[in-house]
């Protein structure tokens, strides 16, 4: 994966796609919550963590959201997701460009086109 050779910590993400020009593809971007940039109801949070059974901490996969993994707020390192009032959590966007090989000629300013969906699910 391309986002790999800019954070290593990448290694286990599906990346977003950053728009093509001539058929290729400029590059790519992934999103990053970290557990340092989350509060929940004013106080920080103890862990974001994907919303499943086993509740892996985000870190475990360099802080990315997984695009098929619902993501979540704990008050533990690993825990169970809790029920806040209100969240704030910063969105880091991680992105690359491919290679010169792989990028179209490149003869005026080109627009990055990527597009991600958010979706808040109320428990």
């Amino acid at each position: 994966f391309i986002l790999e050779d800019i954070d290593p910590a990448a290694w286990a993400v599906y990346p977003l796609g950053l728009g093509a020009v001539d058929g290729k593809n400029l590059g790519a971007y992934e999103i990053q919550a970290r557990v340092a940039d989350a509060t929940a109801d004013g106080a920080a949070v103890g862990d974001v963590v994907v919303a499943d059974e086993k509740h892996d901490s985000l870190s475990e996969y360099g802080n990315y959201m997984m695009s098929t993994w619902p993501a979540s707020w704990s008050d533990t390192f690993g825990g169970a997701p809790h029920a806040y009032k209100t969240i704030s959590q910063v969105l880091r966007i991680v992105g690359a460009l491919n290679s010169t090989a792989d990028l179209p000629s490149l003869t005026s300013n080109v627009e990055l086109d990527g597009s991600a969906t958010i979706s808040v699910f109320y428990l």
